[in-house]
């Protein structure tokens, strides 16, 4: 499940032999392409994203929920729903490792501060967001 806005999305699936279904966000291609002087919006796009993912879980009951990093809308459902959850992490291994350092409690805290701006909303997701949900989960770093 991705957002309608990201229409790019539908001709990679169709290549791959795969089916896709925007989610009815409200999200516009223009809008994801504007860029936030912090960095992408992940925290926002998981407010807007949550209600759909949780409904489209519902209404399919999967077996399984696979999800990039960066969209945490099927994180607490997969959870609540005892449903596996595949992380993808498309980014080198070595910095998919120095990232899960942000666990360590002073370096979490510290690190939106001492990062470019450009960084710090991303960084701020993966510690309070991701960290604890690739700690339960089976992760593909890619």
């Amino acid at each position: 499940a991705v957002s309608e806005g990201l229409g790019k999305v539908d001709e990679l699936c169709k290549t791959a032999g795969m089916r896709y279904v925007g989610l009815s966000d409200g999200l516009t291609p223009e809008y994801l392409k504007t860029q936030d002087p912090l960095g992408p919006v992940f925290e926002e796009f998981l407010q807007v994203d949550q209600p759909p993912v949780d409904a489209l879980v519902e209404k399919e009951n999967p077996d399984v929920i696979v999800s990039d990093y960066a969209s945490g809308a099927p994180f607490e459902i997969s959870k609540e729903k005892n449903i596996p959850l595949v992380l993808n992490y498309p980014l080198p291994g070595t910095l998919a490792k120095r990232m899960r350092q942000l666990n360590i409690p002073f370096l979490g805290r510290v690190a939106p501060y001492v990062l470019e701006s450009s960084m710090k909303n991303g960084i701020s997701f993966i510690n309070h967001r991701v960290m604890p949900v690739s700690n339960r989960t089976l992760s593909i770093v890619n």
